[in-house]
Order: C-alpha cells, then structure tokens, then sequence
C-alpha cells in the first residue's frame, strides 16, 4: 500500500477525502476504507495459505510409505486382482511407474513449494503485498495443483490402455495354446543338409550354427568351422558355396567362423555375422571378390531384418543389439546396453535375434538363459522363455541358441544344452518341448547342440543341429492359420 496520502475520491464510498492509493489495484481508498481492502487482502492470503497448505499434504501423500495407499495405487491393485497372471505382471509395471513418477513430481515441486512457503511467510509477516501479487501466487500454486491432479491421472490412462491390450493378448495366447495342441510336427527329422559326419565337402558341414531359409525352400548355412556360408536348394544333395570358403582369414574371399546369415530382400544380397573377424559384411553374390564392410570391429554373432529393411546385430561384448540401415555402422540401441547383468534392462552374451513385425526384438540372453522381448522403444526388457537358471526343467534352458516368433506371439527356441525345441507363451512360466529332448545323440528324433532354428512358409521347422553336423527338418503334421511367420 501507498502510506503517502492527497485528496481525491475513495473508490469505495465516492467522497472527496483524504486518499491512499494501492500500489496493486491502483484505487483511492479513504483511511476507513483502506483498512476495509487491506481486510480482504488478508483473507485472500489466507485462502492462498490454506490452498497452499493441501498442496503440501499432497506432496507428502505421494511419498513413500503413504503413496501405497493413494487412491491411483489402489485402482492399480483392483486391476490386479481382476486379471490374470500376465495381466499381474503389468500391473506391477504400472504401480512402480506410479511411485517413479510420485517421486519425480515431488523433486520437481518440493523446492518450489518450499520457496513459496517461505514468500507467503514474509509478505504475511511484512504486510507487503497487493492484489497483483496474490494474483500471480495463487496462479503458481493453481497451475500446481492442476499438474498434481493430470499426472497420475494421465499414468493411469495410458496403463489402462495397457493392461486392456494385455488382457486382450492373454485372450489370444490362451486361445492359441489350446490351438498349438493341435499343432504338432513329426517326432523324426528329416535331414535337408550335411549329415555326413563333419567335414569340409560340398556334402558336409563342420558346426552349422545360424541358418536362413528363403521362399523357395532353399537354405542357407553359416557353416561355422569351414569358415564358408553354403547354399542348399531344396531337395539337393550337397551344396554350393555362396561365401567364403576359401579358408580361415581376413581376405576378401574368406571368412572367418561365420555365425549367422541373413537376406537382404532389396538387394538379393547375403549379409553375414564374420565373428571372428569382428565383423559384419554385405556379400552381393557368389561370384563377389569385393565384400562390403557394414560394420566393422564388433562381437557380432547374430543378425535379423525388419520388415523395413533394418538391420539388427547382436553385441556380446557390449551386451547390446543395435538397429540401422545395412551401412549405418553406428545405429541405434534397441536392447541392453547398460552393462552385463541380468536385470530387465541388461543382457549377458546376446547371440541370436528375431524381430517381428511390430519391430519387438526377441534375444537370446545365453549367459543368462533366457530369451528377452524389447518391444519397440522398450527401455527394458521381458524375459520370454527361460529365466529362471541353468536347467533342463520346463521353466528353464541351457545356454539358448537360435530363436524365431510366429503370428501368435508363440516363442520358439533352440535350447542348445539341453537338446530340444521349446514352444513358450510370453506371461507363461514354462513352456513345452516340442521337438527333441529325448537325450543327446544322432537319431533322427534326437538333436545334439541345436543352434539355428526357424521354418518354411509351410510351417515346418528347421534346425541347425550343430554337432550332428546337419541341419534337420521336421515337418508340420497338424498346419493352423496363425502360424506363419511375422
């Protein structure tokens, strides 16, 4: 308020007097009337006091242990009970992204209530305030609690939404497990490639590892030990080099224990995982004397492509896979990169990979036993299959190889040390053998070190049965719909 006063005319009861002007609303107000607007001023203050005090309480309410009992964890908790045991999974999901974004809300507006508290203090204890001061104070803590009230509203809609897919989903997966009962291959393998002992022949193999099969059934070998990947057309007996071959080394026509191999469609080109070179490399075709370098100085065992022509590699040296176009040599990080571990966002010697058509990576986490899904911009990953420890039980997997996902989320995995194929369902705790597992040994029904694994666009599996030294083929007895590849 103006302490200095003139004549003029009181804003409140009209008379010429002697007048006070508020340096805030910039009125006369005659000295009865000036005590009567200082009056208001201070019930406004206190009704900024008392709003602000709420604002404090609802602070204190989001922290732990009394964020437990708010009424957004307690709508996550209803969730809970409601849904099934997958459903479980993200509602613990929600409810710590709940109590991280609780956190973070209270770093960001303690300190700026507490610097509030301490204005309303002085401008209560000095009297020095007016109407556009109060103005732009209940304007902070409005716009405050406005924030408080949209944030965990805005949390539980967008896990609302989540939790309704995921119910969703569950549907599906529970529907097509009872169809994948239906859904069996034959118990012999037949054998498309190799099987004649190990060896460097045009009819042998030495350690096949990642395989890749083409739409006309034709197959390609990451022939591990003979440093070669080999081309085997459907109903062949023996195969044609179509890179490598001439040797271990470094040269342009060789290689150097290749593990994986994918198509580049566009292109017609092979790209291959050149691991002990530390390499990946594009090679244009069986007569290329000139392969180029995609990515060079990189522990790279397994390789995938997108429907959009991204390249996915694994890192086992830095416990990552990485995504960019066949030549962008530094990409971007889609899984892991946080270390070796074997937390939701770590990984530990990632070797193969498959991406399906929502551009979710599936990874084989070997050390750790497991296969993780990091759906697209995920910061962390869900383990699918395995988990739980070396072992040969149905929730477990030894040092898990190749892996490939159909249309029904169904999770197929090479489960190289303990012999067998593993059909999981992601949110379920174990899965079920459905090829192999019958001991270690070279009988049609038997597998010894399976490392690749995918199938043809009739639903038959192939595997990369390594230290058989062949790749095996076991067909679909019962077909389904939702089987085709994503």
């Amino acid at each position: 308020m103006k302490k200095a006063s003139h004549r003029g005319f009181c804003s409140l009861c009209r008379k010429e007097r002697d007048t006070f002007t508020c340096r805030g609303c910039r009125k006369e107000f005659c000295l009865s009337h000036l005590q009567e607007h200082r009056q208001t001023l201070n019930e406004q203050l206190e009704k900024l006091t008392d709003n602000h005090s709420s604002l404090r309480q609802i602070l204190i309410e989001l922290q732990l242990p009394a964020a437990r009992n708010s009424p957004v964890i307690k709508q996550v908790d209803q969730w809970e009970e409601k849904c099934l045991e997958i459903i479980r999974k993200a509602a613990e999901e929600c409810r710590q992204d709940v109590l991280k974004r609780s956190k973070e809300i209270v770093g960001e507006l303690d300190p700026v209530v507490v610097e509030l508290s301490g204005k309303l203090k002085q401008i209560r204890d000095e009297h020095d305030f007016n109407e556009v001061d109060l103005e732009q104070l209940t304007k902070q803590v409005t716009q405050m609690h406005e924030y408080l009230n949209q944030a965990p509203n805005h949390l539980i809609h967008k896990h609302a939404q989540t939790v309704i897919s995921k119910i969703q989903a569950a549907s599906v997966i529970r529907q097509e497990k009872k169809e994948s009962k239906r859904r069996t291959w034959k118990e012999e393998g037949t054998i498309v490639a190799g099987g004649n002992q190990q060896g460097d022949l045009e009819d042998q193999l030495s350690g096949p590892e990642g395989i890749y099969v083409d739409d006309d059934k034709n197959i390609y070998i990451a022939d591990l030990h003979n440093h070669r990947i080999v081309r085997w057309d459907c109903g062949a007996d023996s195969a044609t080099v179509v890179a490598g071959g001439n040797g271990q080394g470094y040269a342009a026509d060789q290689l150097n224990c290749p593990t994986d191999v994918v198509m580049d469609k566009e292109t017609r080109s092979l790209i291959i995982a050149d691991a002990g070179n530390r390499r990946v490399i594009r090679w244009n075709g069986e007569d290329s004397t000139d392969p180029e370098i995609l990515i060079d100085n990189i522990d790279c065992w397994g390789l995938a492509m997108d429907n959009e022509g991204f390249l996915y590699v694994s890192d086992r040296e830095n416990h990552e896979v990485r995504r960019g176009k066949p030549g962008d040599a530094e990409g971007t990080l889609v899984a892991g990169g946080n270390g070796q571990g074997s937390r939701q966002v770590q990984l530990n010697c990632p070797t193969y990979l498959f991406v399906d058509a929502q551009q979710s990576v599936y990874v084989t986490d070997r050390d750790n036993h497991r296969v993780m899904k990091w759906r697209k911009g995920a910061s962390e990953g869900l383990s699918v299959a395995g988990g739980n420890g070396k072992g040969n039980k149905l929730n477990q997997l030894a040092f898990p190889a190749g892996v490939f996902v159909d249309q029904a989320g169904q999770v197929y995995v090479a489960d190289a040390g303990n012999g067998r194929i593993i059909l999981g369902h992601e949110g379920e705790r174990s899965g079920e053998i459905i090829i192999g597992g019958n001991q270690e040994g070279q009988e049609s029904h038997q597998l010894f070190g399976p490392k690749g694994l995918t199938c043809d666009t009739d639903g038959n599996l192939y595997v990369a049965d390594s230290w058989n030294a062949r790749v095996q083929r076991f067909d679909l007895v019962m077909s389904s719909k939702v089987f085709l590849l994503s």
